[in-house]
């Protein structure tokens, strides 16, 4: 059934970020209060046209081996526009040029499309399926 076709209350059912408890961890909604401890760990916010399109960081990084891996969440109003090309961009030179990286890596779901066309249009080259 297409999301339109959802009842209301099942749509806010999918939306919705309750907290959520394990044995070690919690998981909240993201607050205005978090963000001092997420700007400190290189979590870059993508603003287009002044508008906060998503995030941008390097995770995995391992300056010894001269390789990091760039890590993109966009939300769906921005999917498709300059934002995610030019942040990765943004991130990649900086590493090549300003960090010295010999390499840099992006994991990306063999489903999806979208973001495979993303990554081939910025020259990147794929290297292989990770399996579990």
């Amino acid at each position: 059934m297409p999301a339109a076709e959802l009842p209301a209350d099942e749509l806010l059912r999918w939306t919705q970020t309750p907290s959520l408890v394990g044995r070690l961890v919690r998981l909240e909604a993201l607050s205005a209060a978090h963000a001092p401890a997420i700007a400190r760990r290189a979590n870059f916010a993508v603003l287009l046209s002044g508008q906060v399109a998503g995030r941008i960081s390097y995770s995995e990084v391992r300056p010894t081996d001269g390789w990091l891996e760039i890590g993109t969440m966009l939300t769906p109003p921005y999917f498709g526009t300059a934002a995610n090309p030019e942040a990765k961009l943004l991130l990649l030179t900086r590493a090549f040029e300003v960090l010295g990286a010999g390499r840099v890596h992006f994991k990306v779901d063999e489903r999806n499309e979208r973001s495979l066309r993303a990554m081939t249009r910025l020259g990147a080259v794929r290297e292989g399926t990770l399996r579990h």
